[in-house]
């Protein structure tokens, strides 16, 4: 899991622009109801080529085409999840660290040092909780 990234088709950040978003749904002719978090719009890509594409919108039918692969893979993502599984707070903070490693809003070396940090603290916690 570590060596993809995940990749909105339909760029995330028309989410901070409602009147973007709102033009380019009807451009593409995607559903009002279109979710840019949603399988429907997410595919595995690798680091360099999600790093590249960054938040260009391309051509409709480019679009369209990986809308259509992640649309055909949607029911099988979904029935590989685990039921009932709320993400534990660790795998969230990860998460969120690798968002803000690739908008460049952290270093790598601020990245490590906080999950290093973080290990710290959790052994701490292992042990004093196991007298």
């Amino acid at each position: 899991m570590s060596s993809f990234q995940i990749d909105h088709v339909v760029p995330e950040n028309l989410a901070d622009d409602p009147q973007k978003f709102q033009e380019t749904k009807a451009k593409l002719n995607l559903g009002k109801d279109f979710d840019l978090t949603g399988f429907d719009n997410l595919l595995p890509c690798k680091p360099g080529a999600n790093g590249q594409k960054g938040s260009i919108i391309m051509e409709p039918a480019r679009i369209h085409y990986f809308l259509a692969i992640a649309a055909d893979k949607k029911a099988e993502i979904e029935q590989r999840l685990p039921t009932n599984r709320e993400p534990q707070e660790s795998e969230s903070a990860l998460i969120l660290l690798q968002q803000c490693l690739e908008r460049s809003e952290l270093s790598a070396e601020e990245v490590g040092r906080i999950l290093e940090e973080h290990g710290e603290r959790r052994r701490k916690y292992s042990v004093s909780s196991k007298r």
